[in-house]
């Protein structure tokens, strides 16, 4: 039977969700074959304990105002 397997970067700690750090990951580019973008998982803080998520951190600004987004690349049951 075949399976996923994600590779990931770990967890980001609650004081690593912010808007600093997402610009910094955004500006890191290029990324590419060989070279994969940053993914995160384990954000058991962010969702329900049956669930499983990988998500890449991003900046949002949209009128004037910088936030944080998760885009979410994977969601499983745990």
């Amino acid at each position: 039977m075949l399976q996923a397997h994600i590779l990931s970067d770990g967890p980001l700690q609650v004081n690593e969700f912010n808007y600093h750090n997402a610009c910094l990951l955004r500006d890191a580019e290029p990324w590419g074959q060989g070279f994969a973008e940053p993914l995160f998982d384990g954000a058991d803080q962010l969702t329900c304990d049956y669930e499983r998520i990988a998500y890449r951190l991003m900046p949002d600004e949209w009128r004037g105002n910088q936030a944080v987004q998760l885009m979410i690349e994977y969601r499983c049951a745990a």
